[in-house]
């Protein structure tokens, strides 16, 4: 796993943000599967050593470890970039993760706030914003 510091990924999401004006949810969705996810933090979209998947239905990235068969281990739910994230959307979150079964982490964001949360004991918990 990666250790994130929280001034390099909002570096990131600057720079993220200057790519992501005035796009689509769908669009913002590869721009950061792309820049955060590939490039960043050198997962995949390949099957195998952890890999991601992006989504057109209800969950947007999906987050696998490479167990056999893969296992979710994260959730990321994309907005908008111009949408303001709130309340009603961490309960999606929260829907997702129990659906899941598996993930212990989960991401919101909308490529402007990304806020970080671990999911146990049917909880969810705000570990990080930026």
């Amino acid at each position: 796993m990666v250790n994130i510091e929280p001034k390099e990924l909002l570096l990131l999401l600057k720079q993220l943000n200057s790519e992501i004006l005035n796009i689509s949810e769908m669009d913002f969705r590869y721009s950061f599967g792309k820049l955060i996810l590939e490039q960043w933090l050198g997962w995949s979209r390949q099957v195998g050593e952890g890999h991601f998947a992006i989504e057109r239905a209800r969950k947007d990235i999906l987050l696998y470890d490479d167990s056999k068969p893969p296992l979710i281990v994260s959730v990321i739910e994309t907005k908008k970039p111009d949408y303001t994230l709130n309340l009603g959307d961490v309960e999606q979150l929260k829907d997702y993760l129990e659906e899941v079964g598996t993930a212990k982490h989960a991401i919101l964001t909308n490529g402007k706030i990304l806020i970080l949360y671990s999911f146990l004991n049917q909880k969810i918990k705000k570990e990080v914003c930026v």
